[in-house]
């Protein structure tokens, strides 16, 4: 008995070892990252397994086993690079988790998926952003009766949208393809030079995401590659003083 506890206790110290030691990593990434993307935009990369708030609680225990932002929060980091690039400010991921705690869990969050899309729309009333819903694209999903449920205005708005220097927030469905493997939420922008660049909260030293130049054309129309489900565009609202 005292050998299977010693035992439990070496396995649980090696454990907390090791995840230390991968969140020293990824926080190490993500330091090196934005310093690199802070030479060529304005909007940071927030990792949602960063040790300042991968721990912190969002959502609900579920089958996705742990109810953080290390765990679930794409959406979460998604929303706080947008927000501080839109209010040229830090908000990080925590400010936002703690935001939408506030409300009702079913106001941000689907239990089993993850944040709700809806959530978007609130981030950008709260914050006085203009939110866009540029459309689903998919030929052979969310079918109702045979035809599409939703409108496929085209990657032309998606285009134009980026080129005036608005953040996009894109949806990855969960069957796989270039950039993920899971549903997932991800941002597109602009950068100073016109590239467009991908800002992933699960991105790391196996795929370096935030060093590639996307190709709209080569890398999401391709929807047997990409997977792409739906896009939020945001920018700042004019205000009259």
């Amino acid at each position: 008995m005292k050998k299977k506890l010693f035992n439990l206790v070496m396995i649980g110290i090696a454990s907390a070892v090791y995840s230390q030691k991968v969140s020293a990593g990824i926080d190490e990434f993500a330091e090196t990252a934005n310093q690199k993307i802070r030479l060529r935009d304005s909007m940071p990369l927030y990792l949602q397994k960063h040790s300042a708030w991968k721990d912190v609680h969002y959502g609900q225990e579920d089958i996705l086993e742990e109810a953080t932002i290390g765990k679930c929060g794409c959406g979460i980091c998604s929303m706080a690079m947008v927000a501080s690039f839109l209010e040229q400010r830090e908000i990080t991921p925590k400010a936002i988790a703690d935001f939408f705690l506030q409300k009702p869990l079913e106001d941000y969050y689907v239990s089993g998926i993850g944040t709700k899309w809806n959530s978007f729309k609130i981030l950008a009333s709260h914050y006085g952003f203009k939110i866009s819903k540029l459309g689903i694209y998919s030929k052979t999903e969310f079918k109702e009766n045979g035809k599409p449920k939703f409108k496929r205005p085209g990657f032309d708005q998606l285009k134009k949208h980026l080129a005036i220097g608005e953040a996009v927030i894109v949806f990855f469905s969960g069957q796989g393809g270039t950039f993920t493997n899971s549903g997932h939420l991800m941002v597109l922008k602009q950068d100073n030079s016109g590239k467009i660049r991908m800002f992933d909260p699960d991105d790391s030293e196996e795929k370096y995401h935030y060093q590639r130049e996307i190709d709209i054309d080569r890398d999401l129309v391709d929807t047997s590659k990409s997977k792409i489900i739906r896009l939020w565009s945001f920018s700042k609202e004019r205000r009259l003083c």
